[in-house]
């Protein structure tokens, strides 16, 4: 076949493929999810929010701390607020079901919420607010997914609202047998939480789970990082506590979220005998919050990372030569390959605006290139 004969077939072939054929865009709807970009706008929208800037539609998040953080506490307190409606803690809520998989300490969570009863006595009773206990393994085992998507939607029938968020407290009761620090095992427990959000398409998927000693992110393989939405921590210093968003992979609110304390709340149970429970409130004492030290550690890592930077930027200028702000950072995730890749650009973006403001380093051009002042000719 001669090139021109060829390039008549080819356009040919590309005529045939743009035909507007309703038959053909079916077939392949059925098996694909796509938009053309001149669709863009006709369908979609903004993200949905749970609570605003926070905890979004369709999205799964984890929130990691050491123990005794009251990770726990914090997350059923957000469900709380959910299922009641009302704003959590200043962030609008979209009022729906919550269910809260207390996989761990069961009886405890049961405790936790009524104090909650207590404290928020003004609230109707009947908030579409579960707690729910008992053995799931979901690592790789969508038939234990499959009963969470039962139960959910018999509860979300029972209240006649739709499921805003799962919780699942903690990931390490709910991993079965699987091993945390093997990343197609992380995987397969994925597998679990994609489930629920394809089922539930309005609600947020929250994994509660365990700090590493002394890395400031969870436990287990890396790859965690990089199946959820979001990540968030508690870092507690005394009876002060302050939850962080320290990535997110589209947008929402990101650094401190919420500085908050906790207090006991007498309850009363079924025979009688009085027990504490704790809430959560929130406090603007910052200056307490930082003197117990969380403000100290913060700018010790923001100091460490100005160095580690400012070192990086001289080697790569090699005598003045402008380098990229992709490169830069890049280099210096190379020093520390396990954090999240959105922790490394907040702290490259902190570190380095802090050295442009005291004069140690200079930009220019969009995008930027930098240059070490001490080495500029």
């Amino acid at each position: 076949m001669s090139i021109k004969a060829k390039v008549q077939a080819g356009e040919q072939t590309i005529s045939h493929a743009n035909d507007n054929d309703p038959d053909k865009a079916a077939k392949f709807k059925k098996d694909f999810t796509f938009t053309r970009y001149c669709e863009l706008g006709q369908t979609t929208k903004a993200k949905a929010f749970v609570i605003d800037g926070v905890m979004a539609a369709g999205e799964s998040s984890y929130t990691v701390a050491k123990p005794d953080s009251g990770k726990s506490v914090i997350t059923l307190d957000m469900d709380f607020h959910i299922a009641a409606g009302l704003d959590w803690h200043g962030y609008r809520v979209t009022k729906g079901l919550a269910v809260n998989f207390a996989f761990e300490r069961y009886d405890l969570q049961l405790r936790r919420g009524m104090a909650l009863r207590q404290h928020h006595s003004d609230v109707e009773p009947n908030i579409p607010l579960v707690v729910v206990g008992g053995k799931f393994d979901l690592h790789g085992n969508l038939r234990d997914a499959m009963r969470m998507v039962d139960l959910i939607n018999y509860l979300q029938d029972d209240y006649k609202t739709v499921l805003r968020s799962a919780t699942l407290d903690t990931l390490t009761k709910s991993f079965g047998r699987g091993k945390q620090n093997v990343a197609e095992d992380m995987k397969a427990y994925f597998d679990s939480v994609a489930l629920l959000l394809e089922k539930f398409p309005t609600a947020h998927c929250t994994i509660v789970h365990h700090e590493g000693h002394d890395t400031g992110r969870a436990k287990g393989a890396i790859d965690l990082d990089g199946l959820v939405d979001v990540s968030r921590r508690v870092v507690r210093k005394g009876d002060h506590f302050r939850l962080e968003c320290d990535g997110a992979n589209d947008g929402g609110a990101s650094g401190t979220l919420l500085t908050y304390g906790m207090k006991s709340v007498d309850v009363t149970d079924a025979d009688g005998a009085v027990f504490t429970a704790p809430i959560v409130f929130k406090t603007v004492d910052a200056e307490k919050f930082a003197a117990a030290g969380g403000e100290k550690a913060r700018e010790t890592v923001n100091g460490k990372t100005k160095t580690e930077l400012m070192e990086i930027l001289t080697e790569l200028s090699n005598g003045g030569n402008p380098v990229g702000g992709g490169v830069w950072q890049s280099k210096y995730h190379e020093r520390y390959p396990g954090l999240n890749e959105n922790t490394v650009q907040s702290r490259f973006k902190r570190a380095a605006k802090a050295l442009e403001e005291d004069g140690s380093v200079q930009s220019s051009g969009v995008p930027k290139v930098y240059v070490p002042v001490q080495v500029q000719a």
